[in-house]
Order: structure tokens, then C-alpha cells, then sequence
């Protein structure tokens, strides 16, 4: 509420400010205390297993937030208030995918530059079960590489011009 003060912040009547144009919003001050001490907790990392039952893990801490914005952490004894989260619990992972490679094949025929030409091997999304699935199914930051530069002596040539 908005009210009509002095100098010296007493109130007085609302008459007297009358002549005054009201602001447009009046603040408040908030933040004025630190707040209560409170559990943090980090994400969840990733279950420790593919595939069947896991574990995951996070990072859980007591913290205050000061009146100043700043954040300290504080011994878990200041939290006692509240339950402490859980910083492991068990997890299942039903993926059960995994990346199988085959064999490097011999150096390509096509040559990229001297002496220099590429070679492949088979990369394939497995079910643990042995079947193969779409490579959407596995991880694709995790996929092997499946092409890489090697020499042959094949592309170790050159021009050379001769007598007519």
C-alpha cells in the first residue's frame, strides 16, 4: 500500500501529498534476511550400466542464500530441518545396445595422394542379444570410427615425362 509520509517517515494524512503525482509503483524492500539454509542437489549422472540394474549418482549439499545473493555452503548439520536427498540410488537401463566393429579392410584402390588412400570397417548397432538394430538405437556420440586414412604403396606414384 501506498502510503503519504514526512521527511522523517511518518505517516500523516493522504490530503497532504495530494498536490504529488503517485508513483507508478511503489517497491518493497524484499531480500532483507539470508534465506533459510536448503539441500541443493546436481543432476543425476547417467546409470552406470547400459543395460540391466545400475546405480546413478548426484551431488547434494547444504546451502544458504544471503541476503546479498550470495551462496554459501554450509555443513550439512545447518540442513537437519529437512530430510537430506538421496546422493545414489539404483537405476535400470533397458538400452542394452552396444557398437560392434569388424575388422580394418585393406587400403582402398583409390588413391587420395601420394602414398595416401583410405580404409573401412564395418560399424553395426548390436543388441546384446546379438541381433543388429538401427544405428538410432545406439549412442551416436560413443559410435567408433569406421573410415581412416592408411598408405599403400599403389598410390606412391607419379608422372615423369620421357623423350619423345
Amino acid at each position: 500500500a501506498l502510503h503519504c509520509v514526512t521527511k522523517e517517515g511518518e505517516a500523516v494524512n493522504q490530503v497532504a501529498c495530494a498536490h504529488l503525482p503517485k508513483p507508478v509503483s511503489s517497491t518493497q524492500p524484499c531480500n532483507i534476511q539470508d534465506c533459510l539454509p536448503s539441500w541443493v542437489s546436481t543432476v543425476w549422472s547417467k546409470c552406470s550400466t547400459s543395460c540391466g540394474r545400475g546405480f546413478r549418482q548426484r551431488q547434494v549439499s547444504c546451502q544458504q542464500v544471503a541476503a546479498d545473493g550470495a551462496v554459501r555452503i554450509l555443513l550439512p548439520t545447518a540442513c537437519e530441518r529437512e530430510p537430506q536427498p538421496s546422493e545414489r540410488e539404483e537405476c535400470q537401463s533397458d538400452t542394452c545396445t552396444e557398437w560392434v566393429v569388424s575388422p580394418w579392410e585393406q587400403c582402398s584402390s583409390r588413391c587420395l595422394g601420394p602414398a595416401l588412400t583410405v580404409q573401412q570397417r564395418p560399424v553395426v548397432c548390436q543388441h546384446l542379444n546379438g541381433s543388429a538394430i538401427p544405428e538410432s538405437h545406439c549412442d551416436e556420440r560413443d559410435r567408433p570410427v569406421s573410415v581412416r586414412n592408411c598408405s599403400s604403396e599403389l598410390c606412391d606414384v607419379q608422372w615423369r615425362g620421357g623423350a619423345w
